[in-house]
C-alpha cells in the first residue's frame, strides 16, 4: 500500500509541472530587471523538468511491485536500437516531408539541461504515463489494458497540448502511438525513443531551403 501511495504522489507532483512552469513565467515577468541572474537560471522548461524528474523518482517504487502488467523487461537490445533510430528519423522525415532542410543548431551545450535534465525528464514521463498511470487505472477502475493505455495516452496528449496547440495534435498523436508500441517491447525502448527524439528536436531545426540558399552557412554547415 505504501508503494502505491508513493506512485500516486509522484504522479501528482508531475501533474504540477505545467502549473509550476506557468508560475515561473509570471515570476520572470515580474522580476525581470531586479533579479536577472535568478530568472535567467530558473526557466519554465527547467522548472517543469525538475518537478517531473522528482515525480519520476517517487514513481520508481513501481519497480518493487510484482503485479504490474505495464512494466515490461525484455532486455531486447534490438528494440532499444530500433526505437532509438525512430526517435531521430520521426521528426526528420516530418521535416523533409514539408520540404525543409534540416540543419544542426550550433550553440553551446548546456550540460545541466541537455545531458542531465532532458534524458531524466523523458525517462520520468515514460515511467509515469506508460507504466504508472495505466497501472493505477487498471488496479482501481478498469479491467481492460487497452482502455487504461488509451486513457493515459490521452492524458499525455493533453499535458503537451500547450506546446503547439491544435496544430501539434497530429504530430504528438503519432509520437504517443510510437511510444506506446515501444513500451510493449520494454520500458527501455520507450525511454530510448523519447530521449533521442527530444535530443533531435533540441539540436536540429527545419529551415526553409530558400533561406539556406540565400544565407551564408553556419560553422556546422561549413564543416559538413
Amino acid at each position: 500500500m505504501e508503494l502505491r501511495a508513493c506512485i500516486f504522489i509522484g504522479i501528482l507532483i508531475h501533474l504540477m509541472g505545467p502549473y509550476v512552469s506557468k508560475l515561473t513565467v509570471m515570476y520572470q515577468i515580474k522580476h525581470r530587471t531586479k533579479e536577472y541572474k535568478l530568472t535567467r537560471h530558473i526557466t519554465p522548461q527547467r522548472s517543469y523538468d525538475i518537478i517531473t524528474v522528482f515525480g519520476g523518482i517517487m514513481c520508481c517504487s513501481i519497480f518493487l511491485l510484482d503485479d504490474n502488467f505495464f512494466l515490461i523487461h525484455s532486455n531486447n537490445a534490438y528494440g532499444v536500437l530500433l526505437f532509438s533510430a525512430l526517435g531521430f528519423f520521426f521528426p526528420y522525415v516530418i521535416w523533409k516531408g514539408k520540404n525543409k532542410s534540416v540543419v544542426f543548431v550550433n550553440r553551446k551545450v548546456n550540460k545541466l539541461d541537455t545531458l542531465i535534465l532532458l534524458p531524466l525528464c523523458a525517462v520520468s514521463e515514460e515511467l509515469i504515463w506508460r507504466t504508472c498511470i495505466p497501472f493505477l487505472f487498471k488496479l482501481y477502475f478498469f479491467d481492460s489494458v487497452l482502455l487504461c493505455t488509451c486513457i493515459s495516452s490521452i492524458g499525455f496528449l493533453l499535458l503537451h497540448s500547450p506546446l503547439g496547440g491544435v496544430k501539434s495534435a497530429p504530430y504528438m498523436t503519432v509520437f504517443t502511438v510510437i511510444a506506446v508500441i515501444a513500451a510493449q517491447f520494454d520500458f527501455l525502448s520507450a525511454a530510448a525513443f523519447h530521449i533521442v527524439h527530444n535530443l533531435t528536436i533540441q539540436y536540429f531545426r527545419p529551415v526553409s531551403k530558400k533561406k539556406i540558399n540565400t544565407s551564408s552557412p553556419t560553422m556546422s554547415q561549413a564543416e559538413w
